[in-house]
């Protein structure tokens, strides 16, 4: 968990072990390895753990989701 409010993600210590480009959201796996973009978190996501899909069921839904999140 991370306080944007406190600027946490421009300290240091996030932007070394979490993600150097500071920003958020960032998904830090079991493994240690970390997904710091949208899109590439919610197909994780979507992939791996088998829940209500985030970016969308169809190729038409995952294309607009996908528009929409580039913008």
């Amino acid at each position: 968990e991370v306080d944007l409010m406190k600027g946490e993600n421009r300290q240091a210590e996030f932007m070394t072990k979490v993600n150097p480009s500071g920003t958020c959201p960032a998904l830090e796996r079991d493994d240690g390895t970390v997904l710091a973009e949208i899109t590439a978190i919610c197909e994780y996501l979507d992939e791996n753990e088998g829940s209500s899909p985030l970016i969308g069921t169809t190729p038409e839904e995952r294309a607009e989701t996908r528009m929409w999140a580039r913008r």
